[in-house]
């Protein structure tokens, strides 16, 4: 059985809005090779719009390893288990935060109405349990991960039991709404 832990609260650096849950289809995965500037789409809807972004950009890569590198640090200062790189969930994650800015949208649910889960399920990640906190208008790693452990919802994804792997999607777009966007997927397969 899988489970949906929450989407947790989506957290921006003057607002908040909820997150979602569900299920949600919206549109056939595809394969695609869209530059992003960053990067390339790598798994996309068949409206184009993308599921997993990949990149090899140094800054992208450092600021992604910096949080996970924070959210390990914190996870085994309490006692809990340190989480798995995965660059699979990684490219998920790069892909909504991606997302999010060329579509000008902020939610768990994306416009052809996938989870978090729903967009791991379509990368081909299995899980039985898979959760999301996001972040908009934090310019570092550091404020992103300080934001989110000062947010009960998001500070209870980072330190949840049963997580086993992780993934960070940070990008960039200065003419964006917020600018900077953070995802963080956990999962336990």
């Amino acid at each position: 059985m899988k489970t949906m832990v929450v989407a947790t609260l989506a957290l921006l650096a003057v607002t908040s809005c909820g997150g979602g849950g569900g299920g949600g289809s919206g549109g056939s995965a595809v394969g695609g090779s869209v530059s992003t500037g960053d990067g390339d789409v790598g798994l996309a809807y068949s409206n184009g719009h993308p599921i997993t972004v990949r990149t090899t950009e140094p800054t992208i890569l450092a600021n992604e390893a910096e949080v996970i590198r924070l959210v390990n640090d914190r996870r085994v200062a309490i006692g809990k288990n340190a989480l798995v790189d995965d660059s699979a969930i990684r490219e998920v994650a790069r892909g909504h935060s991606y997302h999010m800015i060329v579509h000008s949208f902020f939610a768990h649910t994306n416009p052809e109405g996938d989870s978090p889960g729903g967009r791991l399920s379509r990368a081909g990640i299995g899980w039985s349990m898979a959760g999301e906190n996001i972040a908009a208008g934090y310019p570092s790693a550091q404020s992103a991960y300080d934001a989110w452990m000062n947010s009960p919802g998001h500070k209870a994804n980072i330190e949840r039991d049963g997580w086993l792997r992780t993934g960070v999607g940070y990008q960039y777009d200065g003419n964006s709404t917020y600018r900077w966007y953070w995802t963080q997927n956990f999962t336990k397969p």
